[in-house]
């Protein structure tokens, strides 16, 4: 029996080598993990950017309201 598989680094040309592909558990693993690390990188990164904006934010108005009570406090 001959197989005749495409070879997808030259296209149009037929090649009598099966080209076989295989995850087991721990591939299927690695790649699930790499994912969802991904994902939990960029979570924690949009939170830390998000408590930074809000924090620059209350250290504005936070200096606001310190100036107020300075000049009432001097009155």
């Amino acid at each position: 029996m001959v197989s005749v598989a495409v070879n997808p680094l030259t296209p149009g040309k037929e090649t009598n080598q099966m080209i076989f592909g295989y995850l087991d558990a721990g591939s299927g693993s690695l790649i699930l993990q790499a994912i969802l690390g991904g994902a939990a990188g960029i979570l924690v990164a949009f939170k830390a950017w998000k408590a930074r904006l809000i924090g620059k934010r209350a250290v504005a108005e936070g200096e606001a309201g310190t100036d107020e009570q300075t000049v009432t406090s001097e009155s």
